[in-house]
């Protein structure tokens, strides 16, 4: 949920998003040539690498990732079940830390703006979301989005409550996943609040 809102927030509320399939006017006065120049502009713009095909489309490759994290035991089965990979040496050489920015996921579905508002600060773009953007929604328990007077809410099989989990089993969790924890707080160098 929390990485859902993030991408939403982003693409919704920010104008100098750009989608990699961007749409394109048929009519004739669009020739190739200017969507070529539309892109490349795009391009510069927001630092992508890309390949523009004859139709128009092109794909983009994003020169910075951005990943959320949430803490284990409150998650499916699997996710619990699956460690971090071991991604310290593939890292350095392909992707550098300080193009990579974690999102707290805990934090964003708690209080998004300051969340969303580091995103903003790390892609460099100018500051366009702030907290009138969020509402919280009492029914569904979580924030959701409002843009230019209209609201928006994720779909109504998100936010809802999870089953308790007994606490022996939480901690036995903790546990296993303590070793691999640590050694992604090392390798991101920040920890989260994840006891």
């Amino acid at each position: 949920m929390a990485a859902f809102l993030l991408g939403a927030v982003l693409l919704i509320v920010h104008p100098h998003i750009v989608p990699s399939r961007p749409a394109i006017n048929s009519k004739a006065e669009t020739s190739q040539s200017v969507q070529r120049e539309l892109l490349k502009k795009t391009s510069q713009k927001n630092d992508f690498k890309e390949n523009i095909h004859s139709n128009g489309s092109c794909r983009q490759l994003p020169q910075t990732i951005i990943i959320g994290v949430r803490k284990g035991g409150t998650r499916a089965l699997l996710e619990m079940l699956s460690l971090h990979p071991d991604i310290a040496a593939a890292e350095s050489e392909y992707f550098p830390l300080d193009r990579i920015h974690i999102v707290d996921g805990d934090k964003l579905i708690k209080d998004p703006f300051p969340e969303i508002e580091k995103v903003e600060r790390f892609l460099k773009l100018s500051p366009q979301i702030n907290a009138s953007n969020f509402y919280f929604n009492k029914t569904k328990g979580f924030y959701c989005l409002r843009d230019s007077g209209r609201e928006r809410c994720l779909h109504e099989s998100k936010g809802r409550a999870h089953p308790q989990i007994d606490t022996q089993l939480l901690e036995k969790l903790h546990e296993y996943f303590h070793k691999p924890n640590k050694k992604f707080f090392e390798l991101v160098g920040r920890t989260f609040d994840w006891h």
